[in-house]
């Protein structure tokens, strides 16, 4: 439920890690981060925020990447608190390329956060018994 069969941590970890490095690079800063062990109970696999001193947006700059695949969603503030209109409207060009770009370098794939809003209609005797359970919770959320 929180990972597939085939997860291999040690290149998930590796792949974060780097995201990470680069994106202190990219914003010349310490980010917080809450990745690996420390998270549980979880399908994302850990979750980065750039301070909003180091960004041009002057908000909190969230990056999460799920425990499946190579897939990662940004945002401001936390999740789900802005449509990706609004996201797109309010972040400033700069630090969306340099989010971007540290995933790309990272081999992730960016996957944009209104179709993880959508119902999850996916496989799971677990999922299923929660009415508003959507690809948001089954890929990047706590479980």
């Amino acid at each position: 439920m929180e990972r597939p069969s085939d997860f291999d941590s040690q290149a998930t970890e590796k792949r974060f890690a780097e995201m990470v490095t680069r994106l202190e690079h990219n914003f010349r800063t310490t980010c917080r981060v809450d990745a690996g062990v420390r998270v549980q109970d979880a399908s994302h696999y850990g979750q980065v925020v750039v301070p909003a001193e180091a960004t041009s947006s002057g908000a909190d700059l969230l990056v999460r990447a799920s425990n499946f695949g190579s897939m990662a969603v940004y945002g401001i503030e936390a999740p789900g608190a802005y449509l990706d209109e609004e996201r797109d409207a309010l972040l400033d060009r700069a630090d969306r390329e340099r989010i971007e770009q540290a995933l790309l370098d990272s081999n992730f794939r960016i996957v944009p956060e209104a179709v993880l809003w959508e119902r999850y209609d996916g496989r799971s005797k677990w999922l299923h018994r929660e009415p508003q359970t959507s690809w948001f919770t089954r890929f990047f959320d706590y479980l």
